[in-house]
């Protein structure tokens, strides 16, 4: 069987005459119909009921009729499927050590969405302007939003509201707490860099509120900040984003919100304006990417 043999199987299909379907194919009556008996005889079954009044298909013809469909489409396909796909973008990007993980799935959505290849790689907020004015990266994801630096531009990706990350056993039977249930409690520093204008305005008042400070003895990363805060029963401030850490099974940590102390920590998704390409990979990421505000947690 070749695949000129399901076309003129389709023509009669389509014109229930065989006059028409000729005419159709630009070919003759004669041979048309010896085709037609020819992919009879090969399938072992007769696909038309013919008179001198009519045409039709048999139930063996109307069986036929969608996988012949379908397989001269697919035929007639295949030179667009064959040719090269539009080249996919490659876009390198630079996020924080700490990333909410329902933000990363958003981001791969929306790259996988928009066909952008992303390469990522970890740096602190505090180095991706530098990094974005030498070329080294194309986009970054930063709790900064680079205000003092001109030639970058900055879109808000998620706003997230801060909680108080600690212990499960250190606040029992507590959803929420008040700075009146901080106090004595010793607040666990992680690396400076993290420590953005309003996490630092937060811990004063945290300070003025009884929090007890250590500020020289600081850990290097989230897993020794875990081990000081299970130590100690300290405190520390973390966005509420319930899969920003992975807490265990049974947890081990949790965050709760402050009733009575409302700090914002903003993602932005950072670009250099007079780089096109950089531009309009960040348009394409931001309008593909699945909301992910007023989670659980987040402010309304």
């Amino acid at each position: 069987m070749e695949i000129h043999h399901l076309r003129y199987f389709l023509a009669v299909a389509r014109e229930l005459n065989f006059t028409r379907a000729a005419q159709e194919l630009h070919m003759a009556v004669p041979p048309l119909s010896q085709r037609i008996k020819a992919l009879e005889a090969e399938l072992g079954q007769q696909l038309f009921d013919r008179s001198t009044h009519h045409v039709r298909l048999t139930s063996a013809g109307e069986r036929l009729l969608p996988w012949a469909k379908q397989l001269v489409a697919d035929f007639d396909a295949l030179p667009s499927r064959a040719a090269p796909g539009p080249a996919t973008d490659i876009a390198r990007l630079a996020i924080p050590e700490v990333v909410d993980a329902a933000l990363r799935r958003a981001l791969a959505a929306a790259a996988t969405d928009a066909g952008i290849d992303i390469h990522v790689s970890q740096t602190t907020s505090a180095d991706m302007p530098h990094q974005l004015t030498n070329g080294t990266i194309d986009l970054a994801l930063s709790y900064l939003d680079a205000a003092d630096q001109p030639h970058l531009t900055a879109a808000t990706v998620t706003t997230q509201r801060m909680g108080i990350l600690t212990d499960v056993d250190t606040f029992p039977g507590h959803s929420t707490l008040t700075l009146a249930d901080l106090r004595d409690h010793t607040y666990i520093h992680g690396p400076s860099h993290w420590e953005f204008p309003q996490v630092r305005a937060a811990i004063e008042t945290l300070q003025r509120a009884g929090v007890r400070d250590q500020p020289d003895r600081r850990f290097n990363g989230i897993t020794s900040i875990l081990v000081g805060l299970r130590q100690t029963r300290g405190i520390t401030l973390c966005p509420i984003a319930p899969d920003l850490i992975n807490v265990g099974d049974p947890p081990e940590f949790i965050i709760l919100p402050i009733e009575d102390l409302i700090v914002e920590i903003k993602t932005f998704l950072l670009w250099r304006t007079d780089n096109s390409h950089s531009k309009s990979v960040a348009h394409r990421l931001l309008q593909n990417m699945t909301s992910i505000e007023n989670r659980p947690g987040d402010p309304a």
